[in-house]
């Protein structure tokens, strides 16, 4: 994957980076087009009652690091409703025949929001809105998002009148001491299916089961929450219970297994854009790629740690990593080297540069990417928008790297705060910009506003942290090979013991993933959500 822009750090490109970006630095200069990545999107309720006035939002998010020029986005209503209008800050818009053209000059990188007001049709059926986006003076290489088509319902409020489910058990302020929980409620007819849901200790509430029957058995996190039922319809609104409140005194069992074997020292890990896992090798200096099979190298040779970069790379006992959501570029923690590098992913190699640091020298400076030093580097964390966390351990402090306007490679480092932390190593940061650090005895949040704030404390060495979607904390504590999960309200609980959990990684389905750095090997960790069907006995003769 590669989502270019306007300038490069200043690299040997010509015979060490991927033939694409050689393309498309090669096309920037020529054209002088700034290289975005503009994506449309329809949002919408997925049931709106006939005859009823409702809000269509088309938003237009520049994904890139670079300001979008002249942007056109062109919106096709369902034919069947009525236009009310439009509000769109920054953008000019018409309306002709059921479609509605809005244009700004230039559009910077975030989301940009065209709201527009319509009627809903007096009928019920399916209606759908269309989205496209252009952009007339820049270059936009990735067109699979450039287009969206939103579908939802028209229902009729007569005859959607169905009572939402009764909740049965377990009952309200019930105390679970089971790691299973077993759930039921009354029957809501036409209901095609039921979701279950809960939300525990302050975490986003997740869908925990889904049934066509009256009752379901799912897993809990320990701690204080709520639960409740949605029945789910072809054709009307889904109708919600109310809700009651559980503890949960259990853990869920969890079950682990090895994925991945023939490492060294494994150490941290992170997924991809494609949910592909990369890991470092402390131990032999690589970074290899878990996909459907076996471990490969893509950068850096087992065994020969050295400096060099571009696309013989050599890297010195890496061990944080990092991938930008957005571009799918991998940074790593190049302990030894006292340096950040970047990996170019989407070539038929990997080459690798660094962005802040020298092989020559430990240092504390903040500057620029030739300029700035680090000490010593053992976690980075990625934020949605590509700027990068640096657990810079040597030094005690934590970096930021802000990518420079226009570029890709080249960012402006700076220390976060004033705090100092010892010997920080574990480095996670969450969609709000808390900052989660795991130092010597404790791990602290850094919010956004600067403060900071002790969120978990008892640890040795939780050098290895990472966040699941719900927002809740997986710690790893190498001195005792413990793995905890900290829920937001700060609740603790030990979820499995890993020989020594070196690195973390949550994937998009919610199971975890830990480097056993002793074991050498990456194991899969995932909670058991149904009952363990009993054993057979076998026959007695």
């Amino acid at each position: 994957m590669f989502r270019g822009v306007r300038r490069f750090a200043c690299h040997d490109f010509t015979v060490r980076v991927p033939a694409i970006v050689v393309l498309l630095f090669a096309a920037t200069a020529a054209h002088a087009h700034l290289i975005v990545d503009l994506k449309v999107s329809v949002r919408a309720p997925a049931f709106v009652a006939a005859g009823q006035p409702f809000t269509y939002e088309v938003v237009v998010d520049d994904l890139a690091n670079d300001e979008a020029i002249d942007v056109v986005v062109t919106n096709t209503l369902p034919s069947s409703v009525a236009y009310s209008g439009t509000t769109a800050n920054g953008w000019n818009c018409s309306v002709s025949k059921g479609t509605i053209t809005c244009s700004a000059e230039e559009l910077s990188p975030g989301e940009h929001v065209i709201a527009i007001r319509v009627t809903a049709p007096s009928q019920r059926g399916s209606i759908a809105n269309k989205a496209h986006v252009a952009s007339i003076g820049s270059t936009d290489p990735e067109s699979k998002n450039d287009d969206a088509t939103l579908e939802h319902i028209v229902y009729e409020p007569a005859r959607c009148t169905a009572a939402p489910p009764s909740l049965i058990e377990p009952a309200e302020g019930a105390i679970i001491d089971t790691q299973l929980t077993h759930f039921s409620w009354s029957a809501v007819p036409n209901a095609t299916r039921y979701v279950v849901h809960a939300a525990t200790e302050g975490a986003l509430a997740a869908q925990i089961a889904t049934s066509t029957s009256t009752n379901a058995i799912a897993a809990l996190d320990r701690g204080a929450g709520v639960w409740w039922v949605e029945a789910v319809f072809s054709d009307c609104p889904a109708a919600v219970s109310s809700q009651r409140n559980i503890t949960t005194m259990r853990a869920p069992a969890v079950t682990i297994k090895d994925v991945a074997a023939g490492f060294t020292k494994p150490g941290g890990l992170a997924f991809g854009p494609g949910g592909e896992l990369y890991v470092t090798d402390e131990g032999d200096s690589v970074v290899r790629l878990i996909g459907n099979a076996p471990p490969v190298t893509i950068v850096g040779a087992a065994g020969d740690h050295g400096a060099a970069n571009g696309q013989f790379a050599r890297l010195n006992h890496p061990r944080g990593i990092t991938v930008t959501p957005l571009d799918g570029f991998v940074y790593v923690a190049d302990t030894a080297n006292h340096e950040i590098r970047i990996l170019y992913i989407g070539g038929p190699f990997v080459p690798a540069y660094a962005v802040a640091g020298s092989p020559s020298a430990a240092g504390y400076l903040d500057g620029d990417s030739s300029s700035a030093k680090v000490n010593a580097p053992a976690g980075v964390a990625a934020t949605f928008r590509g700027s990068i966390y640096v657990a810079d351990t040597g030094n005690g402090v934590i970096r930021l790297l802000t990518a420079v306007p226009g570029t890709t490679g080249l960012f402006g480092v700076t220390t976060v705060g004033q705090e100092h932390f010892d010997s920080p190593e574990g480095i996670a940061v969450d969609a709000a910009g808390n900052v989660f650090v795991g130092e010597r005895g404790a791990v602290r949040k850094i919010a956004p506003n600067g403060s900071v704030s002790i969120v978990a404390s008892g640890y040795t060495r939780p050098a290895a942290l990472a966040l699941d979607a719900l927002g809740n904390l997986y710690v790893g504590d190498r001195s005792d090979g413990t793995l905890w999960k900290v829920a937001p309200s700060g609740l603790a609980t030990l979820w499995a013991r890993v020989g020594d959990p070196a690195g973390i990684a949550v994937a998009a389905d919610g199971s975890v993933y830990v480097a056993d750095a002793s074991a050498r090997v990456v194991r899969q960790l995932e909670v058991v959500r149904t009952p363990t069907p009993p054993r057979r006995r076998s026959a007695r003769h």
